[in-house]
């Protein structure tokens, strides 16, 4: 352990036993090696700065700089990235999801990254962002990009960090039709409330056939029978049925009929609750094949590359607008394509999800209609080894 001018003994390193407080380890008894004086153990190593804490060094140096990290500055959607000036000095102040997961990345990097957080005003092209990285303006970029194939040419990202896919934005339409009085009836069709009542009297008329010969119960005067026999017929619904049979035959189509009253039960019980405790709320669009057809207006978010995939789904440029902000992506649905908006937005998951949170009421999310990989951070493909680690 050399310090400064002085050499200080930790112990004796060889090819067979490495490091070792014995000059000839490999011969001694393992019982020997067990009993060591406090003179005879390895001597904790002083690194530079007279710590005993191990530095974690540069694995991948990157020329001894620090690296340059454009940051985008967003006018919306600052859920991700938001840059803004710090109230007690001049610097900026950049944080967000995006900031969050890089930052914590870092920390997980078995050796020191050092970098310094730029600003960079993209002018809502990521295009242009990523290029600059290509050029080396910037060592990396971190924020929102999206990793798509035409961008990986040029420089290197590292694994996607959320969740993928382009989703569909519109309006959810409230069910016009609302509970009435007899919503009690709608759980099962007219069919099926016809063929349980048939089955029902069958049922009854079938067990008094067979028990009245032999059970008192369904005995005596037909208005009695007849109203026994009803009242076993439909307290089957219920399970409420107290009658006593005696011939093997009843109890079967008793069994049989109570076991298909029971799945009728539980799913009359389960689609009615349905009916009564969801949200009564519809996609007014569903498939953008819905909105080609009728030539509705839809958006985009200002600088995505969402706008080549609508030409790719063969909208054309008249029936597509921008839309650079949540106000805008608000406004624009609600008025509609009849009168100046749009009938849907195309964005990315992430982004949807971000406007959902502040103006869930009232809108919803459809698809995914498109595949990506995610979001992801950019480097320059020589910086790959350092940085692609996050």
């Amino acid at each position: 352990n050399v310090i400064e001018e002085k050499t200080r003994r930790i112990g004796f390193w060889s090819p067979v036993s490495g490091l070792s407080p014995f000059l000839n380890s490999s011969t001694r008894p393992v019982q020997d090696r067990r009993r060591l004086r406090a003179d005879q153990v390895l001597r904790t190593v002083i690194w530079p700065g007279d710590s005993t804490t191990v530095p974690r060094g540069w694995d991948f140096p990157v020329n001894g700089k620090i690296l340059q990290i454009a940051v985008p500055v967003r006018r919306d959607f600052k859920f991700f990235v938001n840059v803004e000036a710090s109230p007690n000095s001049s610097e900026l102040v950049v944080n967000g999801y995006s900031i969050d997961v890089f930052e914590a990345a870092v920390k997980k990097l078995p050796y020191a990254l050092r970098y310094k957080y730029i600003p960079y005003d993209c002018a809502n092209s990521y295009d242009k962002l990523v290029s600059e990285v290509y050029f080396k303006t910037f060592d990396a970029a971190v924020g929102d990009v999206t990793i798509i194939a035409n961008r990986t040419r040029y420089v290197d990202f590292t694994m996607p960090y959320t969740e993928s896919g382009v989703s569909m934005l519109v309006l959810a339409r409230k069910d016009e039709d609302e509970p009435t009085m007899w919503v009690f009836l709608e759980p099962l069709t007219k069919d099926l409330w016809m063929a349980t009542v048939v089955f029902m009297v069958v049922t009854g008329l079938f067990v008094w056939m067979i028990e009245n010969p032999i059970n008192e119960e369904f005995k005596g005067s037909k208005w009695k029978q007849f109203s026994t026999s009803f009242y076993f017929a439909f307290s089957t619904w219920t399970f409420t049925h107290d009658q006593k049979f005696k011939s093997l035959q009843s109890k079967v189509i008793v069994v049989s009929w109570c076991f298909v009253m029971l799945v009728i039960v539980q799913s009359y019980t389960a689609s009615l609750s349905s009916m009564l405790t969801a949200k009564r709320l519809q996609p007014s669009v569903t498939d953008p094949r819905q909105l080609l057809h009728n030539g509705h207006y839809v958006g985009y978010q200002n600088g995505s590359f969402v706008h080549s995939m609508l030409r790719r789904l063969r909208f054309e440029e008249r029936w597509i607008k921008v839309c650079s902000t949540q106000e805008e992506y608000a406004k624009a649905l609600k008025l509609g394509s009849k009168n100046g908006g749009v009938s849907a937005i195309f964005d990315e998951t992430p982004y949807i999800n971000s406007f959902l949170l502040q103006y869930g009421k009232g809108f919803q999310k459809v698809g995914p209609i498109d595949r990506t990989v995610g979001f992801g951070f950019v480097s320059s493909l020589n910086l790959s080894p350092s940085l692609g680690a996050c």
